[in-house]
């Protein structure tokens, strides 16, 4: 509760500074909030809640089909049998130890990036059937390597 005298001051030093804290957020806005196209965002997660989400996702899939997702990885093309290649970008946890893959795909005639380019991948997940989904992405973005 804020302390004011009869000379109206703030009489507290802590209100104070958190007056001006909560003012500041005010006037300048606040960074790392989620785009509001987006709707789950894993830039802004620290690495422990990106293993989190990245496991909730997997355990009620229903729920995120059709979903906007964010997600930012190293670009892994793996070859498969068939001489086809997926698209994976790699989620990775705070330690590197335990990566988790998205399979992704770009519209038709985009170019993919180089192997183990460091990205930023915006799209929507998607129902390829039998269980299998995929970010159909509308945005992909280079980060620093």
């Amino acid at each position: 509760m804020l302390a004011i005298d009869k000379s109206r001051k703030i009489t507290r030093p802590h209100t104070l500074i958190a007056v001006v804290l909560m003012l500041t957020l005010l006037i300048t806005g606040c960074a790392g909030l989620p785009d509001n196209d987006v709707d789950v965002d894993f830039t802004i997660l620290s690495t422990t809640l990106i293993q989190a989400e990245y496991h909730r996702i997997g355990a009620d899939m229903g729920n995120y089909i059709g979903k906007t997702m964010r997600m930012p990885g190293r670009y892994d093309p793996i070859p498969t049998d068939n001489g086809q290649v997926v698209h994976v970008l790699m989620l990775m946890d705070g330690d590197e130890c335990c990566q988790m893959g998205v399979e992704f795909r770009l519209k038709d005639g985009e170019a993919y990036p180089a192997m183990g380019a460091m990205i930023e991948i915006t799209g929507v997940l998607t129902d390829a059937g039998y269980g299998h989904v995929f970010l159909d992405v509308s945005a992909l973005k280079h980060l620093g390597d």
